[in-house]
Order: C-alpha cells, then sequence, then structure tokens
C-alpha cells in the first residue's frame, strides 16, 4: 500500500445552509454566530493523523437564516474521512453544538429541513458555563488567533444580565412552607433544565407544589389534594430521570410507566402497594431490583420487591411488599436519613461514636420472598471511612449522587449531608472510603438559612457546558426552594436583557 504523504486532495461538500429560532416563541434569531470547524483525518502508516483546517464563520440574517462552507476543500494527505462541527451561540442563549463524522454520526442531516432551537440562558450557572466554554483552546475554532472567534466570545457574553431573584433562590411562595423535595423530568429532553421537574411537599398540609427546571410553576391536580409526602426518588438502570416515590395514608405510590413520565401528574400514571409498617419516612431503591423503606419511628426497614413486568406492550413498574427487619440489626444506631447512588444505599447512621455513613448492597440470588429477606437480615453494610470529624450535630437530610464508576457494589460519587445549624456538608465518596469533604461556606451562602431539611440532586449541564456537574435543591421550612451549584455556590435566575 501506497501513501502520497505529500498529495493534495481535493473534498466537493454542500454548504450547510439553516435557520435559527428561539426555542420558546419560534421568532428568527437575527445575529447568531455559526461557526464551521472541519478536520481531515489523514491516512498513513503505522498510524493516522489528522489535519484541522480554518474555521468558516458566518452570522444568521434578520430572518434568522445562515449559509457556511466552502464547496472546494483541499487538503495536504490522503483523507480516509472527515469530521465537521458546527457551533452556533447567540448572546442570551445556549450554544448549539452539532457533529458529523466518517460514519453514520450525522447531526446535520436535518439542518435545511427543522430549525435549530436556541433555549435562551436562566440561571448564572449556564452563563458562566457558557464562557467557559467559549474560552476553551480548540472549542469554538481550530485557529484561536482569529479575531472572528475571539469577536464570536465576546458577541455571545456581552449582553446586559438582569437578576429576577436573590441568590439562591429558585422559587417561591410566601404561604408555604415546604420541608421535602425531589427532582424528576416530564418527558426526555436533550436540555435538561427544559424538561425537568421540583417538586416540594407543603410540610402542613402534605400538598406537592412543582416548577419546571426554568422556575415556571406547573399545575398538579391528582397531588394537590394534600396528605402526600415525599419519601424519595429511584433512577432506573440506565436511565438519566429520577422518579419519585411519594407516601399516602400508609400507601407507597410509585410511577408505574417505565417508558417515561410525561403523564406522571396524572392519577392513571401511578400505582400504589400497602406499607409495611406504615409511617414510611424514606424510601431508596437498590440496583438489585429491590426496594428499602424506613418505617414506623425511623426503626424498621422495610423491604419490597421492585420488579418490571409487561402489560399491553409496555414494560411497567411493579412494587410488592416483602418484610422487614429492625433497623439495629443492620446499624449500630439510629437511621438519620437514607438516600442512594447507582443502586447503592447510603444511610447515615448516629451511632455510639457519633455521626457515620454506610453503604448497603443486598444480593439477589435468592429469588423468593423468604429468601431475600434472609439476604437483607445478613447483609453486612460497609461503614465508610471518613477523614478527620467530617461530621456532627443533629442530621436533617441527605442526598446524593451518583459517580460514572458506581455500579452494585462499586460506590463513587457525593454525598450531600444537612446539619442544623450549620448548612450543607458534601463528602466525596469512593469505595469504602471518603476521600474528602467540604462544608459549603462562602459570603453568599451566609445570607441564606443554615438549616435544611430536604435536598434533590437535579440534572447537570453536562450535555450542554462542560465540567458542569449536577445542581442542588434544597428547601429550610420556609416558602422557598433553593438551588446551589455542585460545588455550593447558590445559583441565581437571570434574564438576558433584549437589545431590540
Amino acid at each position: 500500500m501506497l501513501v502520497c504523504c505529500g498529495c493534495f486532495s481535493p473534498r466537493l461538500r454542500l454548504p450547510v445552509w439553516g435557520r435559527v429560532v428561539d426555542a420558546e416563541t419560534g421568532t428568527p434569531v437575527a445575529g447568531a454566530s455559526v461557526i464551521l470547524d472541519t478536520t481531515a483525518y489523514c491516512a498513513r502508516l503505522p498510524e493516522g493523523y489528522s489535519r484541522d483546517l480554518p474555521t468558516e464563520w458566518t452570522t444568521t440574517n434578520h430572518k434568522g437564516r445562515f449559509r457556511i462552507g466552502r464547496l472546494l476543500t483541499v487538503v495536504r494527505c490522503v483523507p480516509a474521512g472527515w469530521g465537521d462541527e458546527l457551533i452556533v451561540v447567540a448572546a442570551g442563549y445556549r450554544g448549539q453544538y452539532l457533529h458529523r463524522g466518517a460514519g453514520l454520526d450525522d447531526e446535520f442531516r436535518d439542518i435545511g429541513l427543522h430549525p435549530l432551537r436556541l433555549h435562551r440562558l436562566r440561571y448564572l450557572l449556564e452563563l458562566q458555563s457558557l464562557g467557559r466554554d467559549l474560552a476553551l483552546v480548540g472549542e469554538i475554532g481550530n485557529h484561536r488567533s482569529d479575531p472572528a472567534v475571539h469577536d464570536v466570545a465576546r458577541r455571545a457574553l456581552a449582553a446586559p444580565v438582569v437578576p429576577l431573584d436573590a441568590r439562591g433562590v429558585f422559587a417561591r411562595d410566601p404561604a408555604a412552607r415546604f420541608d421535602r423535595v425531589v427532582t424528576t423530568r416530564l418527558e426526555p429532553s436533550w436540555f435538561p433544565q427544559d424538561g425537568a421537574l421540583v417538586i416540594a411537599e407543603e410540610g402542613r398540609t402534605g400538598i406537592l407544589k412543582a416548577w419546571t427546571g426554568i422556575g415556571t410553576p406547573v399545575a398538579l391536580p391528582f397531588l394537590a389534594e394534600g396528605g402526600w409526602s415525599i419519601v424519595g426518588a429511584s433512577r432506573p438502570l440506565h436511565g438519566d430521570v429520577d422518579v419519585p416515590y411519594l407516601a399516602r395514608n400508609d400507601e407507597l405510590y410509585y410511577a408505574a410507566d417505565v417508558h417515561g413520565w410525561s403523564l406522571g401528574i396524572e392519577p392513571q400514571s401511578w400505582a400504589r402497594t400497602p406499607a409495611i409498617v406504615g409511617g414510611i419516612r424514606a424510601a431508596v431503591r437498590l440496583e438489585a431490583g429491590l426496594l428499602l423503606t424506613l418505617e414506623g419511628n425511623g426503626d424498621e426497614i422495610g423491604l419490597y420487591r421492585h420488579a418490571m413486568e409487561y402489560r399491553e406492550d409496555r414494560l411497567w413498574n411493579v412494587i410488592e411488599p416483602i418484610g422487614h427487619i429492625a433497623a439495629s440489626a443492620l446499624f449500630p444506631g439510629h437511621v438519620e436519613c437514607m438516600t442512594h447512588a447507582a443502586g447503592t444505599g447510603i444511610f447515615v447512621v448516629d451511632g455510639p461514636d457519633g455521626l457515620s455513613v454506610y453503604g448497603l448492597w443486598v444480593s439477589t440470588r435468592a429469588m423468593s420472598a423468604e429468601e431475600l429477606l434472609g439476604e437483607l437480615r445478613s447483609a453486612r453494610p460497609r461503614r465508610l471511612s471518613i477523614p478527620g470529624a467530617a461530621l456532627a450535630g443533629e442530621v436533617t437530610g441527605c442526598a446524593a449522587n451518583a459517580g460514572a464508576a458506581s455500579w452494585g457494589s462499586n460506590l463513587s460519587g457525593t454525598l450531600y449531608v444537612a446539619i442544623r445549624g450549620a448548612g450543607i456538608h458534601e463528602l466525596a465518596l469512593n469505595e469504602q472510603r471518603v476521600d474528602a469533604t467540604r462544608f459549603w461556606r462562602n459570603a453568599a451562602v451566609a445570607a441564606l438559612p443554615t438549616t435544611f431539611t430536604g435536598m434533590a440532586v437535579g440534572g447537570g449541564l453536562g450535555a450542554l457546558f462542560h465540567g458542569c456537574g449536577p445542581v442542588l435543591y434544597a428547601v429550610s421550612g420556609d416558602g422557598v426552594v433553593y438551588r446551589f451549584l455542585n460545588d455550593g455556590t447558590p445559583d441565581q435566575r437571570i434574564e438576558i436583557e433584549s437589545r431590540g
């Protein structure tokens, strides 16, 4: 095989044309910057290499239309394939990033048929993350020295920012007293915040109130009848949407439809099963197809089978009670709170030597109810080693976010623990230990409550921006739902001022 390293190879391609509109209103976005990066993947023995071609750049006209891309491209190598990256950014909007590869991966194919929908920036986190993205070397253009590329970043971040509420405040209801919170999504969405649903429990009445990820109230007729309690949430295996567990009149309610939760606010989307002991305080789903609950006075662990079955050509969740054991049979103290991360139950226990963190994973090699209950009785929770006196005081809530390496009994991720009068503590989980702890303390947090009664991890912005983890929603017994970044910084709802 001969490879001509000094040869010039041409490539003929049709230009890319399309239309950019506002995702909410459908109106054209004029002046949006459209950038096209092209890479040639060159053949050479013993291994190939790549060549970046000069970046192309244009802007949309008053109708939001654009056309970009050279008809003829010449590269000094023998290409084995080509890759194109299209980046669309506009002041006040999240960026769109599309890829066309050498194989079947082609996100360009529908650009001429359907408009590119840009979603408005709604949070300070999104604006800051967009700025970091635009500053990354090679993210916006193959040649950072190109003045046009620098101008794109300047134009996208130049619009005035108008705060809509105080730092840390996600939503308000002055007449409410929110005690617990949970997150889910109404429907699958490429943009995590657009389909997000944040549900908070009004502690005095048991009425559940909800908002979209951008803070718009959502009516929940079925869940607004009162008497409800948020007791937990689960994330299905290979899924990215938390589904709530609710309790009412000593029954456990759960979303029955596995294929989505777009109808989760309707009565027919819910199923229920009787509590084993009663007084369900918390519920977590283990990866092995089991559900654990904390019941009674917090001294009983309930065990339920969490299975799936086909009905009417659809897959449905089914939860059935199995039995219960005393919490003292597993833990040397009172279980203050429990949560989950990637199928592992995480328990914060107040024992003889203070607060400790345990991970619990139950094998399901045994399938009968009696054998499963026996597996739970013989389970040995792993106590995670915590450096120093990281936790002390009265625990008022906890939540967790699984790391990418979590799988079954292999635990990684982040645990958030709220201590009365001492804010939120962040613990980095790694197998059988806590690698590091951090107390969320900064000037902005000092103006917020120091006691949080409920927390929930919301969807991150990883699909939109680089280096963005999840956000944390928290309630403290007042009429506010708070929102924090994954580093403890209070987020802020914003609006980008229009220049038109």
